[in-house]
This record gives C-alpha cells, structure tokens and sequence, in this order.
C-alpha cells in the first residue's frame, strides 16, 4: 500500500477491535470528529468515521486500550484516507501513533500477542 505521495506504507498485523473513540485536530483548520476504532496495529488505527482530514494532518485521540483501567490519549498522523465504503470496508482514515505513551504500548502488544490470528469483533472486558 501507498500513501498520497507514493510513499511505502508498512502493514503491521492488524486485529480487528471495535470502539468508540474521539478525535480533535491540531489547528483551528479541522476541529475534530468522534469515530469508531475498526481495528489496531502496533503502529496504529482505523478509524472508521465520515469525516476525511487531510493526509498527513495531526489529530489527538482518546480510546480505550484492552488491559488498561482508564482510557488512553495519543498523537497521531493520518496516513491514508478512504472517502467511501468499498463492500465491508468503512470509509474511514488510517492515522500512525506518533506518541502512545508506554503503558499503552504494552497494552496494544500484549493484546496484539494474545489475539493475533483471531478475529475480535469487541473488546473482552477481561484484556
């Protein structure tokens, strides 16, 4: 996969994980949107929503992490954008973490480790 300017964009093994997430920009150009987390990669999100900030535009998320008490903030990029839903794929923006802070990066490779090769249409409450 490439992203807008022909740049190789690296797949990390992605587990499909649904959740409410919100999302604000970083200027006064895109104020922000609350979407839907589809799936998680140790590199980052899907998220699925309507709205389409630019490639490359930086947003600040919240969401919830499998094994973590309390929801976690974060930078991140968009990397990609899918204006329109192709069949089962939701139109939605792929963002790369720019910051996940450290216990929140555990938690993803913990929950990555455990589920990898299965599918997690929603969080078990015991992650």
């Amino acid at each position: 996969m490439t992203d807008q300017k022909g740049g190789f964009v690296q797949r990390e093994e992605r587990i499909d994980y649904v959740v409410s997430i919100d999302v604000e920009g970083e200027d006064r150009f895109f104020t922000g949107f609350a979407g839907q987390v589809r799936n998680i990669s140790r590199g980052g999100l899907f998220i699925a929503t309507q709205s389409h900030p630019p490639i490359g535009t930086k947003l600040m998320v919240s969401f919830t992490v499998p094994g973590m008490a309390r929801s976690v903030t974060a930078n991140v990029e968009v990397r990609w954008v899918r204006a329109k839903a192709h069949g089962e794929m939701a139109a939605g923006v792929g963002v790369r973490f720019l910051d996940l802070p450290p216990e929140a990066e555990a938690a993803v490779n913990r929950f990555i480790r455990k589920h990898s090769g299965t599918e997690i249409l929603h969080p078990d409450p015991d992650d």
